[in-house]
């Protein structure tokens, strides 16, 4: 009847852990459990990451003057966000979290709700390096479930209301200041958004190009609004780089000098239909609503490459084979005990998910940058944005560039930590990446952001003083199954789980916060 494992261990052959102890080196050691102090710390550094945060988005919207719950905004947002994501990866597993406890928080909304949620985190009891690895991963994404959830129930709400007069009508026009005054017919920031490719062509031509180019739009959004102007002289540049269109979508440039009263402006019919579709109903707007789809479409795809994420680690860690004296060689899993490595539903589930890895890691980003190569050529066409959406913006707002730069960083950094363990790997994915950041430069260099460049820059640094400063031990767990603790790098261990941890508490938190803050500024 007694327990003939040490202390700590249990299991077949005494092969695992029990609760409340971690494996280092091999052995079973009782986890240590944090005090007061260490307690405290954590909801310090997570108050200051948290409002430091907030403190820049609000300030860089403040300073460029940017809507709340702009697309640049999301990207900031995003990019930040990506970057605690990987810093809570890289730095050590071992977080001494019981995810069992965590479940059982959950169960008390539901009966045995613990048990069919998230089946994952019940492939190991102790405390796993591979599943604390998804939970660092997953965890951000349940409160970004939530913001989207939160945010489409506001953005109904706010959309059947009329747009607001105030920064989207006034304070925000100040960053295309003097083309047109700011007055009552200022168009709000989503009319611009098909404005934006002439007023920038008008730009490269002069001052007096602007001035005839103000004009002509004070004569379509007073057509719009049913009104009449008492006099406008429409002596638009030739923009010569729009192509030449139909009849019926003539662009307002198609010559250098052309005089129109109120009631027939030249403006192009696109402009203005795009532009009339804003009154609409609420939640036909094409632009808001698709905003939306692509940010929920995202965090899907996230959850989706979570999952996949363990299925590459069961690949590579899939059996563990012990031959004790005397006895039969018995094979056990090494993550998870309900399937066998050679049976045909774990090899299908496999192949499914490293098909879905190669596509959504490599083909997706790949098919992205050659449509946006397409669009290169075709920026000052005022067509452009409706016929390609999302990827349009992509190009045309640095925000997004960077933030899939940043995506493309967070898929090689994390898969090279899967794959290898060693820091010579590690330093080329640092090198192949600032390669990618440079050439981003290059591809997106008229159309970069200063404040962006500084952010990225900074976390770059950040993430690659984390991944060479912190303990051997650290990617070793990721690989092996187990973190290693070298005896004089325990307290640099222990010091780089409370800072994991914290950066994971500030995920949690700092979605609901920039939320609220995005919605309820306006």
């Amino acid at each position: 009847g007694a327990d003939p494992c040490f202390e700590g261990s249990t299991g077949p052959l005494c092969g695992s852990c029990r609760e409340g102890y971690t494996k280092v080196s091999g052995s079973c050691n009782k986890c240590p459990d944090l005090g007061l102090g260490e307690k405290s710390l954590v909801v310090f550094v997570v108050v200051v990451l948290l409002v430091l945060l907030v403190w820049f988005v609000v300030a860089v919207t403040a300073k460029a003057c940017i809507r709340g719950n702009s697309p640049e905004v999301s990207s900031m947002i995003r990019i930040l966000v990506m970057h605690m994501n990987i810093l809570s990866v890289l730095v050590k597993l071992d977080y001494d979290i019981n995810v069992r406890c965590f479940l059982s928080y959950v169960s008390a909304f539901g009966e045995s709700a613990g048990e069919g949620f998230m089946p994952i985190f019940q492939c190991s009891a102790q405390y796993s390096p591979y599943t604390l690895f998804i939970f660092a991963l997953l965890s951000p994404l349940i409160i970004l479930l939530f913001c989207c959830f939160t945010a489409a129930v506001l953005a109904v709400k706010r959309y059947w209301s009329a747009l607001r007069a105030g920064c989207e009508r006034e304070v925000c026009w100040q960053v295309v200041r003097g083309y047109i005054p700011p007055a009552n017919d200022t168009p709000n920031d989503t009319q611009m958004k098909v404005l934006e490719p002439l007023v920038e062509s008008a730009k490269l031509k002069g001052p007096e190009a602007v001035e005839s180019l103000a004009d002509c739009m004070r004569v379509v959004l007073t057509q719009l609004k049913g009104g009449s102007a008492e006099t406008s002289v429409c002596t638009l540049p030739s923009t010569s780089n729009i192509p030449a269109s139909r009849p019926d979508e003539q662009s307002p440039g198609s010559s250098l000098s052309q005089t129109a009263s109120p009631a027939s402006a030249p403006a192009s019919p696109i402009t203005v239909r795009f532009l009339q579709t804003q009154h609409n109903a609420p939640w036909t707007d094409p632009v808001e609503m698709r905003s939306l789809m692509v940010i929920s479409a995202l965090v899907l795809l996230q959850f989706m490459y979570t999952f996949v994420l363990s299925a590459c680690l069961k690949v590579l860690r899939c059996t563990e084979t012990i031959c004790p004296e005397g006895d039969q060689c018995m094979q056990f899993l090494e993550y998870d005990t309900r399937y066998v490595c050679s049976g045909n539903s774990h090899q299908l589930f496999v192949g499914l998910a490293v098909t879905t890895f190669v596509l959504y890691g490599l083909v997706g980003p790949l098919v992205g940058i050659w449509k946006m190569y397409k669009i290169r050529g075709r920026r000052h066409d005022p067509t452009t944005m409706l016929r390609w959406g999302s990827l349009y913006l992509i190009y045309r707002k640095p925000c997004q560039s960077w933030g899939m730069v940043t995506y493309l960083q967070k898929t090689l950094i994390i898969s090279s930590t899967l794959v290898s363990s060693d820091r010579p790997t590690l330093f080329v994915v640092a090198l192949f990446t600032m390669a990618t950041i440079l050439g981003s430069f290059l591809f997106f260099q008229p159309y970069v952001f200063p404040r962006l460049m500084r952010l990225q820059l900074a976390s770059f640094v950040t993430l690659m003083l984390t991944i060479f400063l912190s303990a051997p031990g650290v990617f070793k767990g990721i690989v092996s199954g187990y973190v290693v603790l070298d005896p004089e790098d325990a307290d640099l261990e222990y010091v780089s789980s409370i800072f994991a941890l914290c950066i994971n508490i500030a995920c949690l938190l700092c979605f609901f916060v920039l939320i609220l803050l995005q919605y309820y500024r306006q």
